[in-house]
């Protein structure tokens, strides 16, 4: 599950005006590009969609194939082109479904926005021709909309990073080194990598077996290591901070179970903890996509404990 970048293919329609400003578009793609490897002295994967390599229209009656072999363009340009190709990655196929299973649609500027979409659900970095106003800037505003447990649509607007320039880039180049450093590339990285990437959580050995046996998809994983990453940041600015304070701060929704679930299902949520003795978590907070839950405990010596990541837990109202 590396960090990638997400080519927006709202930046394709409509296409170029006329055959010069089809160039520039894409001579500034390729700037932009090559500024981005050049900055992180390493090469990210670039997700496109299909039809970028099989019918993107530069302008009218400018197509990209016809811009490979334009011999008014330069050969560099070209050259490097051709080489990022065989590097690039298509959009999966499985972006729809990996909606589906997060209940999100996601739309920009009223249009559903599938590349968007993967960007945002895969925390990537969204990436644009330079065709328009709207994409002349480092974050793009989405509309998230979501079921929440009341089965109830709930859109959130969310500022998406994104670049179609250097300079975009450079301003998302912070939280970008942030993406890179907390990448895992499957749920057992999180276990063994622990120490290195979460140092300021601890884990019960119910959450190792967790991950051992985690089938989840690529999206699944990755918002478990978002709310990880959270929950390590916040644990580690309130070191100092009481639990009441610290909880009213809390980088996510959190919450306690009720004494009655507590009461009938106290031992599902009972786990032995790293120093030989047991725990009843309550405090937990959601993941998504699915019903997912990390359930925590505050420890008094600076660090956060976790007990379980994975389905939600049974409760009095949600039995099953």
């Amino acid at each position: 599950m590396p960090f990638e970048i997400f080519f927006n293919e709202l930046s394709l329609t409509p296409p170029a005006p006329d055959m010069a400003a089809g160039r520039q578009n894409i001579a500034n793609f390729i700037t932009a590009l090559r500024h981005a490897r050049k900055t992180l002295g390493t090469t990210l994967p670039l997700r496109v969609p299909r039809e970028f390599l099989n019918n993107l229209r530069l302008a009218p009656n400018y197509m990209l194939g016809q811009w490979f072999n334009d011999n008014a363009i330069d050969r560099d340009l070209r050259t490097y082109f051709r080489d990022a190709v065989t590097r690039w990655h298509l959009i999966p196929k499985d972006v729809h479904r990996a909606q589906t299973e997060a209940n999100c649609e996601v739309f920009c500027q009223g249009t559903v926005a599938y590349e968007l979409a993967a960007a945002h659900l895969n925390s990537g970095i969204a990436m644009s021709f330079a065709s328009a106003p709207a994409w002349d800037h480092a974050t793009v505003e989405l509309d998230v909309r979501t079921l929440n447990s009341d089965c109830e649509i709930v859109t959130k607007k969310m500022n998406q990073p994104h670049f179609s320039n250097n300079e975009h880039f450079d301003q998302n180049l912070n939280w970008v080194r942030q993406q890179l450093a907390i990448s895992i590339d499957s749920a057992i990285d999180i276990w063994e990598k622990r120490a290195e990437k979460f140092p300021i959580l601890d884990f019960c050995e119910n959450v190792h077996n967790q991950l051992q046996n985690f089938n989840g998809s690529a999206s699944h994983l990755l918002q478990i290591v978002k709310r990880l990453a959270e929950l390590d940041a916040w644990r580690g600015e309130h070191a100092s901070t009481h639990w009441d304070e610290a909880r009213e701060q809390a980088p996510c929704k959190i919450s306690p179970e009720s004494t009655a679930t507590l009461g009938r299902f106290g031992a599902e949520r009972t786990f032995a903890c790293p120093h030989g003795q047991s725990r009843t978590f309550s405090w937990h907070a959601r993941f998504t996509p699915g019903a997912g839950r990390i359930y925590f405990h505050w420890e008094l010596k600076g660090k956060l404990l976790i007990g379980h990541v994975g389905e939600h837990l049974p409760t009095v109202s949600d039995p099953n």
